[in-house]
């Protein structure tokens, strides 16, 4: 569930998604895990690495999870926070030849604000590497992707709360030092990245959100000749109080970008009419029709681009009014016939199902994975994943 407290990446409180747990205010521990998965990468179809968080973990305040996947089945690995910390979660995972990182937030000990955690795979276990700082004159602090071109040279987005702003937060990792920059965006009290993707050292693209005139629009900024720039994109929504979001962003190439989302009217708890999607062909974005059945509330969450002819994009169906009122969903775009719906498996284990991310091996159409979660909420939930072959889904439960 979407916790009081600060947003969620992007500004989004998604469907059924935990979020950030407030110290103080959480429900105390359940006696079964709430398990979930946020996100997955893939080096090849049979080494994956799926993180998320449990949010019954350190006392109801959440814990990291961690699986990995060795080609047949999901086995969990011990995820560790920094010395003193109480509770936490996994948000983004990237992996490159060298490694994996995964970011997400932690909460120091003594703190009940939220500050950027990062770890490290390398083939055995995750480690802690030095911790970014908080950026000055921030209280909070949280990361919720990253795009690497190395395991040690790393670009990672999220926010921070500056006095009474929401400010969207860029970090840059080269050779163990952390850099942060305020993200550019119009003038505004709130703005957040939640989703970045790098094809190139020199050529980024990030995405998320900023509020304007009671309205909430999609916010991208590209990396270009060295320098962050915000970019003006079409809005998917024009009336008064809609909002406009896109959840994430993924360029096999630095002139072919695909961004999803969620735009519409929110009604009951902050729920979206419709998934959408913008396209980059190098020089514009625009608006792009995504498949749904007639009348029904959507959203996508992730997406991910393994050729520029070919993207998957991963969310739900439902009006998740009720956490257990809704399915995962997917669509896939290609350059000759755009964005068309997949057929999708019913999830066992639970009423309810969400994937909240997808990786695809780099260059295949065929080997994908999903990751999300199923189960009713505040009561025993598991990690959900899914492998796409290009025609169909297989489902598998995780812890």
């Amino acid at each position: 569930m979407a916790a009081a407290g600060l947003p969620m990446p992007g500004g989004i409180p998604q469907p059924a998604r935990p979020g950030i747990r407030q110290r103080g205010t959480a429900a105390p521990a359940a006696t079964t895990a709430q398990n979930f998965l946020d996100d997955v990468s893939c080096i090849h179809a049979g080494d994956c690495i799926a993180i998320g968080g449990n949010n019954s973990g350190d006392g109801g305040n959440g814990s990291p999870v961690s699986e990995l996947w060795n080609g047949s089945s999901w086995r969990t690995a011990s995820t560790p926070l920094p010395k003193g910390a109480v509770g936490g979660e996994l948000y983004g995972v990237t992996c490159v030849s060298g490694g994996c990182v995964a970011v997400g937030y932690y909460y120091p000990s003594g703190s009940g604000n939220p500050a950027a955690l990062v770890e490290t795979w390398t083939g055995d276990k995750w480690t802690l590497p030095s911790q970014p700082p908080r950026p000055g004159g921030a209280s909070t602090s949280l990361l919720a992707v990253v795009s690497c071109q190395t395991a040690s040279d790393c670009i990672g987005v999220g926010y921070f709360t500056d006095g009474a702003d929401t400010v969207g937060l860029i970090e840059s990792w080269v050779k163990g030092a952390w850099h942060d920059a305020r993200a550019p965006a119009p003038a505004t009290g709130y703005a957040a990245l939640g989703s970045i993707s790098c094809p190139t050292a020199s050529s980024c693209v990030a995405v998320g959100t900023y509020a304007a005139h009671a309205n909430d629009y999609s916010l991208v900024d590209q990396l270009s000749g060295g320098q962050w720039r915000d970019v003006v994109v079409p809005s998917a929504t024009v009336a008064k109080g809609d909002q406009d979001v896109l959840q994430s962003v993924s360029c096999a190439s630095a002139t072919r970008c695909e961004a999803v989302g969620t735009a519409g009217a929110p009604s009951g708890k902050n729920i979206y009419t419709t998934g959408y999607a913008e396209g980059w062909n190098g020089s514009a974005w625009s608006v792009q029709k995504t498949s749904w059945p007639a009348g029904s509330h959507s959203g996508l969450f992730s997406v991910a681009c393994p050729t520029t002819a070919y993207c998957l994009a991963v969310g739900g169906i439902g009006s998740y009014a009720t956490y257990n009122d809704g399915h995962i969903a997917a669509n896939v775009w290609t350059s000759s016939a755009g964005w068309t719906g997949v057929k999708m498996p019913t999830a066992s284990g639970g009423t309810g199902s969400v994937f909240y991310g997808d990786s695809c091996v780099a260059g295949s159409t065929v080997n994908c994975v999903a990751a999300g979660e199923v189960g009713p909420a505040k009561s025993a939930g598991h990690g959900l994943s899914g492998f796409w072959n290009g025609a169909s889904w297989k489902l598998i439960t995780t812890a």
